[in-house]
């Protein structure tokens, strides 16, 4: 009998003392997409993230972009920041107080990390700079996420995730031949913030093994920019521009999205090497419009990809993108529908995996959550906890963690320094 795949035994919710950062103790300064998915991407390995917020920060709804993207179905809101901040715990601070920067302080001296994605220069102002918060923790990691990184004479701009990948070039590239620059969104966010993630486990494994303190200055322009590195080399050596191809490809033809049978129903297929071209004949039942000569080698089929595209498009119309899949894998061809969020939820291979979990809010109400994109051997990580309202754990954090009495917390609650 083979043996089981340690990725297929049962898998159960890993304790919080066995997670790869269990024992971590994150200050989680971030809002919006780039920093929030960052520090929920540690969360998820084990790391106790406490959110600080500040109402008296006017950047999104509230200092955290708490409203962003909401989602309103069967009287039931669920936004962004639900989504990227569950397992999470929310301290509210005013930074701008005097009390309240002690107490941010604090939070920080106990603190493995420190993430941020403010415009530069907003935490050394509120007296939070990595200078200020090395004093109350040496070997402290910090990791700073903006649109152009600290330095250069464009550090001080603003920007979203359409602006990053303006600034990245990615934009200019993406797009239909005859059409514009295409603005690129939630990508853009995931990717900065994945970088972030990277560079804190950098930072933490220095300070593990040589307890040194790191400070990370990223640039979310430079970090999407490092997808395009062909295009620059393109450039580079060529002096051309490669400009917009749609779903094309500069080596592989076919490659495109082809229309399926049903509503808005689409099936992803590229051809690389003149075997997954055969596979591809053989799988259509080798008609004869694919021994054209000018179909006969992979050039050919690059230079002629539109009357191509237009054959093979007139045999997947009539067909579900889930059959040709099917038929198409099967004799070696990479192919795959263009999955809606109905396809996601139905996906047989993410459901076997346990993707999709419920999560209720405090309201009662529940969504469906995605979990983490990876799994650990034997087991996986499961988020159990929601997002946390506003200052939710503030008395729980401020207590346990820095010796605060009821009675010192309730009055500076009345000072404003606790929001």
């Amino acid at each position: 009998m083979a043996a089981q795949s340690p990725l297929t035994t049962a898998r159960q919710p890993l304790k919080a003392e066995n997670k790869p950062l269990a024992g971590v103790t994150i200050c989680d300064f971030t809002w919006a997409g780039v920093g929030a998915y960052s520090t929920f991407l540690l969360s998820m390995l084990g790391a106790s993230v406490i959110k600080i917020e500040s109402q008296s920060i006017s950047v999104g709804t509230g200092g955290s972009g708490r409203t962003s993207n909401p989602v309103r179905r069967r009287g039931v809101t669920v936004s962004l920041f639900e989504e990227l901040n569950a397992g999470k715990k929310s301290v509210a601070l005013n930074l701008k107080h005097a009390r309240g920067r002690e107490l941010a302080l604090g939070l920080v001296a106990g603190s493995n990390l420190v993430m941020e994605n403010f415009r530069p220069g907003v935490m050394k102002r509120l007296g939070l700079g990595y200078d200020d918060l090395k004093v109350v923790r040496p070997d402290l990691v910090m990791v700073s996420m903006s649109t152009s990184g600290g330095f250069g004479p464009e550090s001080l701009g603003t920007g979203y995730a359409p602006v990053f990948a303006a600034l990245s070039g990615a934009s200019w590239l993406t797009g239909y031949k005859d059409g514009p620059p295409v603005e690129l969104r939630f990508p853009v966010d995931m990717e900065s913030g994945t970088m972030g993630t990277f560079s804190a486990l950098m930072g933490l494994y220095r300070q593990e093994t040589l307890r040194e303190g790191s400070y990370f200055d990223l640039s979310n322009r430079e970090t999407f920019g490092a997808f395009i590195a062909d295009a620059f080399m393109d450039y580079a050596w060529n002096g051309r521009e490669q400009g917009r191809v749609g779903n094309q490809d500069w080596r592989m033809a076919p490659h495109d999205c082809y229309p399926c049978a049903g509503e808005d129903e689409w099936i992803v297929i590229a051809v690389e090497s003149e075997t997954e071209w055969d596979g591809l004949k053989r799988a259509l039942g080798n008609p004869a419009w694919m021994e054209d000569a000018s179909f006969a080698d992979r050039f050919l089929r690059w230079k002629n990809s539109d009357a191509l595209d237009q054959k093979l498009g007139d045999w997947t119309k009539d067909r579900s993108a889930r059959e040709i899949m099917e038929l198409l894998q099967s004799f070696g061809v990479a192919s795959t529908p263009s999955h809606s969020a109905m396809g996601l939820l139905t996906d047989t291979h993410l459901n076997a995996l346990g993707k999709f979990k419920g999560l209720s809010k405090r309201d009662g109400n529940s969504w469906i959550f995605f979990g983490p994109p990876w799994t650990l051997t034997g087991s996986t990580v499961e988020v159990t906890e929601p997002s946390p309202e506003l200052g939710q754990h503030s008395r729980e954090v401020l207590t346990s963690r820095l010796g605060l009495s009821d009675d010192e917390f309730d009055e500076l609650v009345e000072q404003r320094a606790i929001h």
